[in-house]
């Protein structure tokens, strides 16, 4: 399970990035919105994504992943982005 919350998807487009993001963290709860929103930035912007559905599969992966931008679902059960 470890080596799956490390799993990166890498995209072909990064050096055409002008803002020099590279890794974004999409924690969200909802499967239906982390599989749109990696989609798009992987294959439009050539993004690396990572994906958790929680803020505990989120911790896990801080351990292994340094994104440059986290995309924070602020209602999520259990915890909200704030916390």
């Amino acid at each position: 399970m470890h080596n799956l919350l490390c799993q990166i998807w890498s995209g072909d487009a990064v050096e055409q990035n002008p803002m020099k993001i590279r890794t974004v963290m999409i924690i969200d709860d909802d499967a239906s919105i982390r599989k749109v929103v990696s989609l798009t930035l992987r294959v439009v912007e050539g993004w690396e994504i990572s994906c958790a559905a929680s803020c505990d599969e989120a911790l896990a992966m801080l351990k292994c992943v340094t994104p440059d931008l986290i995309l924070l679902d602020m209602m999520m059960p259990g915890v909200d982005g704030v916390e």
